[in-house]
């Protein structure tokens, strides 16, 4: 428990310092329901075929959760660039754009991996972290 908790903190103080206009932050892309994502370039560490890096997306549109509005996220994900594969490792959700306004969820699970979908924005994420694993 008082690892994980641990875990939770030095988490949390690395992301609670999130905002869109840093200048380490690539403009990956938008999609079609007006939402715009960004990669933390200065995030990017390799291990092998495995990239771990933040992404960050504001959405036009609030989301739900529950009573709350997100309008923004951040998540960091493993990417296996060998094996063509990913998964969120967590992710954090904000009532304001840009990271900031209160936290309306923390998901500190590992999910299971995925193969990112042809023409999604995961698959351009997934290229741009990849592109330079041999």
């Amino acid at each position: 428990m008082i690892r994980t908790m641990k875990k939770l903190i030095s988490f949390l103080l690395v992301v609670l310092s999130f905002h869109v206009n840093g200048e380490h932050l690539v403009f990956i892309g938008s999609t079609d329901i007006r939402s715009d994502y960004y990669l933390d370039t200065d995030s990017i560490s390799v291990d092998g075929d495995l990239v771990k890096h933040h992404e960050f997306v504001n959405y036009y549109t609030p989301l739900k959760f529950g009573d709350k509005n997100v309008v923004s996220s951040h998540s960091t994900v493993m990417s296996d660039c060998k094996n063509r594969r990913e998964r969120t490792l967590s992710l954090i959700d904000y009532s304001q754009k840009d990271g900031l306004g209160s936290v309306v969820n923390i998901d500190v699970t590992p999910h299971d991996w995925y193969v990112p979908i042809k023409g999604s924005i995961s698959e351009v994420f997934f290229n741009k972290v990849c592109e330079n694993v041999k």
